[in-house]
């Protein structure tokens, strides 16, 4: 979140954890480990307006095919970039049409056309660092 935190303001966005995102009217919800959404953010306890970036962050629990049907659902919302960071196999994967493929990003596309910086190798290694340290 901190490494997204930094471009906010020139690129006009707020990062959220844990945020309670809106699929369905009134009747489903999904909490993605990051999402950036265009400012202003929703008011409320839940965002009911389409985020420009979901992140997700693999946990050794999470499934496969659940993670698919999150991601098909944040797509169908109308979600631009979606991605799935390993943190143990310190892999990046980036969701378009139905199939995780695995990237190494440089970017977030925002739905303007401009480029947020997002480095995943060197938030890799930020985060290999900070667990030595540990």
């Amino acid at each position: 979140g901190a490494y997204l935190r930094a471009h906010r303001k020139e690129f006009r966005y707020a990062v959220l954890t844990e945020a309670r995102t809106q699929i369905v009217a009134a009747s489903r919800y999904r909490l993605p480990d990051l999402t950036i959404c265009n400012l202003p953010v929703p008011k409320g306890s839940v965002i009911d307006t389409v985020p420009i970036v979901v992140i997700e962050i693999l946990s050794p629990d999470d499934r496969t095919a659940e993670q698919l049907a999150r991601f098909a659902d944040f797509a169908r919302l109308g979600v631009q970039e979606i991605v799935l960071m390993d943190p143990d196999k310190l892999i990046a994967h980036r969701y378009q049409d139905g199939s995780l493929i695995r990237t190494k990003l440089e970017y977030l596309t925002l739905p303007d056309g401009r480029l947020i910086p997002f480095d995943s190798e060197a938030l890799f290694r930020q985060f290999t660092e900070e667990m030595n340290e540990q």
